[in-house]
């Protein structure tokens, strides 16, 4: 995060990554993996209609429930409560628990046919880390 107060300075290469977003070669490159995770965040505001609002949320969210799966927590069972409790606790007011939870099988389920079991956990620690919203 940049401390507040702090400038900040965001320098973007401009290319044409058609090619590779039609016929991407596997395991997915860095360039590859940046445009996933910007492609997840328009998914996420897309998908509740907020322009962007339910991003960070969904972000700890999945993030705090693949921790959990990976530290050998199962769903259900933890603090007894919804499926996937740690995704469920940074669900937003107004968004109906059906979509959130849906919207999250759905990511974890095309991130796991994309990347890999073993690739998933260190995407959603590099490019999907809550803290890049604070």
């Amino acid at each position: 995060p940049v401390p507040a107060g702090a400038l900040a300075v965001s320098l973007n290469f401009w290319y044409s990554a058609m090619q590779q977003i039609l016929s991407p070669e596997w395991p997915l490159g860095p360039p590859l993996r940046v445009e996933l995770a910007r492609q997840l965040e328009y998914l996420v505001a897309d998908s509740f209609g907020d322009a962007g609002r339910a991003v960070p949320a969904f972000f700890r969210g999945l993030r705090a429930q693949v921790d959990a799966a990976a530290a050998g927590l199962p769903a259900g069972e933890e603090e007894g409560s919804a499926a996937w409790p740690k995704m469920e606790a940074s669900r937003p007011r107004g968004v109906a628990p059906e979509k959130w939870r849906g919207l999250f099988e759905y990511v974890v389920w095309r991130l796991l046919l994309l990347l890999e079991p073993g690739h998933a956990g260190c995407f959603l620690a590099d490019l999907c880390d809550p803290r890049r919203f604070d």
